[in-house]
């Protein structure tokens, strides 16, 4: 990432990081194990328990939050935006980890107030 940015800026680019969206789980090990007790045994013994799912997207967001300051990298968090819902799983599809139409809708939203504040400083 941080090569990215670097050869982005040193093209005149400006790079706009993101935050990633929170995930279900839940619903995330339900749709990836198919249902299947069989499947859902052998990811455990891998993966150690369910919430290492959300831990592990969890430290790929930190990473980004880590990054995007160390290089002064503009940033849109959606991961927060998401979360100051009470029930932000509300927004995800079946699978748990890609937004729904509504999910998508906040995303842009979020995207838009990003550029108008951006614009208004030009």
């Amino acid at each position: 990432m941080r090569e990215l940015i670097n050869f982005l800026e040193n093209v005149n680019v400006i790079p706009v990081l993101m935050t990633l969206p929170p995930l279900d789980a839940d619903r995330y090990f339900k749709w990836i194990s198919k249902n299947s007790k069989e499947m859902r045994k052998n990811i455990l013994k891998w993966l150690g328990s369910v919430t290492k799912i959300y831990w592990w997207q969890e430290k790929c967001n930190s990473a980004i939050l880590s990054i995007a300051e160390e290089t002064k990298t503009r940033l849109i968090d959606i991961r927060s935006t998401f979360l100051n819902y009470t029930d932000f799983r509300q927004f995800f599809c079946k699978d748990g980890i890609h937004p729904n139409d509504e999910g998508y809708r906040i995303i842009a939203d979020k995207i838009q107030q990003y550029l108008q504040k951006i614009i208004t400083i030009f």
